[in-house]
């Protein structure tokens, strides 16, 4: 018992004296506990669209639905197609291209002086709205350039990313063809990814045949 005395009393000396001497006796430092990370949330998956019951694919010479850019006076009936009996009614995709909900390039044409008169008027960042009868897409405009007719680099149909040219002929309200073209370019914002089941449906059977 006496000893154990001895040992408090020497403890509360020593730290006594430490505190005289103007040191502090050593303290317990509590570590902060590591943030716990945040999760990165999953980007939002594209909607998708079966062509296979909306009708099916377009035939040259169909309606598409219809094409605008609000700001401007385009507004207008877009076909599949763009042969002049499409282009006397409205826009037309030019066929051989992609439509609105695949990846690639969506080429539209029009007249100057009629449906497309109005392309003089746009500026970057202008949206360009299709509505079709499998669903409705959205486009900003990115940039816009005259070009020759025959200048290839102007329009490029091997790109994988979904993306839309709008071109006509140039100078504007030209009634007559000329050699010039005006193209405005589009990056892809939102609408439905189209699928075909009856493509994979026709691929599963002749897989199983």
């Amino acid at each position: 018992m006496r000893f154990s005395r001895f040992l408090v009393c020497a403890t509360l000396t020593a730290s006594l004296l430490l505190a005289g001497c103007g040191q502090q006796a050593p303290s317990v430092v509590e570590s902060t506990p590591a943030p716990t990370p945040t999760a990165t949330p999953a980007p939002t998956p594209i909607p998708t669209v079966d062509i296979a019951t909306k009708g099916g694919y377009p035939e040259v010479g169909d309606v598409l639905g219809s094409i605008s850019i609000p700001g401007t006076e385009v507004d207008c009936t877009l076909y599949w197609g763009d042969a002049p009996t499409q282009l006397d009614q409205g826009a037309g995709i030019y066929p051989e291209a992609k439509m609105p909900g695949q990846p690639g390039t969506i080429l539209v044409a029009a007249h100057t002086h009629t449906y497309f008169a109005d392309l003089k008027s746009i500026e970057v960042g202008d949206e360009i709205v299709i509505s079709t009868y499998y669903g409705d897409y959205r486009y900003r405009i990115v940039d816009a350039q005259v070009a020759q007719e025959t200048d290839t680099s102007a329009y490029d149909l091997t790109k994988e990313e979904q993306n839309i040219i709008l071109y006509t002929c140039y100078p504007f309200g030209t009634l007559s063809r000329t050699t010039q073209r005006y193209f405005v370019y589009g990056e892809y914002v939102d609408g439905p990814a189209v699928i075909d089941s009856s493509a994979q449906s026709a691929s599963e059977n002749s897989a199983s045949a």
